[in-house]
């Protein structure tokens, strides 16, 4: 047998060990491990009554990238579906209050905001800086049937 073919087959051999045996489980705990994140408070408002709380779907993403079949829907209440979602959270229905959790790993995100009754908001780019609040903080939402045409 070639020294080669022995080495090949001695690696093949402790790769089975490891994965069989502890090895597996290790991996699955560092697999586990929590990210740490960076925490980011906003409020979402109404812009005709601005000290007026609204409770919003609010959802931070990688990338402004639109995800491939998934465009705007009237079902979706015209938000986009857009790729590499970090977080998503519902404002408190009264204060409007949120808080995205993301990544340390992650230098900046897009974060969309949107209620069937109001415009989406979509805000491109927020700085992943530990406490730091959400880029345009309050967001404030324009009601659908205030921008309607006759």
């Amino acid at each position: 047998m070639s020294h080669r073919r022995r080495l090949g087959t001695l690696l093949l051999a402790l790769s089975t060990a490891f994965l069989t045996g502890g090895g597996r489980q290790a991996l699955a705990k560092q697999r586990q491990r929590p990210q740490p994140t960076r925490t980011h408070t906003g409020e979402v408002r109404d812009r005709s009554f601005p000290v007026m709380g609204l409770a919003a779907r609010a959802k931070a993403y990688r990338s402004p990238v639109v995800r491939s079949g998934g465009g705007i829907s009237a079902a979706a209440q015209l938000c986009a579906r857009y790729e590499n979602e970090l977080d998503s959270r519902e404002s408190a229905p009264r204060t409007g209050t949120f808080t995205f959790n993301i990544r340390d790993d992650v230098d900046a995100y897009a974060a969309q905001y949107c209620n069937g009754e109001y415009l989406p908001r979509f805000v491109d780019r927020n700085p992943n800086i530990a406490g730091a609040p959400v880029s345009e903080s309050p967001i404030y939402m324009g009601r659908r049937s205030q921008l309607s045409v006759r």
